[in-house]
């Protein structure tokens, strides 16, 4: 879209520095205010999605991750060794490292 949107753009610009006729000028305006119109639309979808997700992220799976972290922590001495290994264990675990 952004790629039609940019050629409709240097059109308009041609046109216009030609001189054409005005009806050329306004319907290629009103093809490029279509084409912003649908980037925009698309921008804020992608955006309510990213906050969904990091939504998702923060509230509902970090607590289950500590739970489960947590459980590791009963776990055999060896297991929970080679599990807290990981570096990404250390970076969920809100109060640091428990081996």
């Amino acid at each position: 879209m952004r790629i039609t949107y940019d050629k409709e753009w240097k059109r308009l610009k041609e046109l216009d520095a030609n001189g054409e006729e005005p009806y050329k000028i306004d319907t290629t305006w009103a093809s490029i205010r279509t084409l912003l119109t649908r980037i925009n639309i698309s921008i804020r979808s992608a955006k309510v999605i990213c906050r969904r997700i990091h939504t998702l992220r923060d509230d509902e799976l970090h607590p289950h991750l500590v739970t489960l972290i947590q459980g590791y922590d009963r776990c055999n001495p060896t297991t929970l060794f080679h599990f807290c290994r990981s570096r990404k264990v250390r970076i969920y675990m809100p109060f640091g490292p428990f081996y």
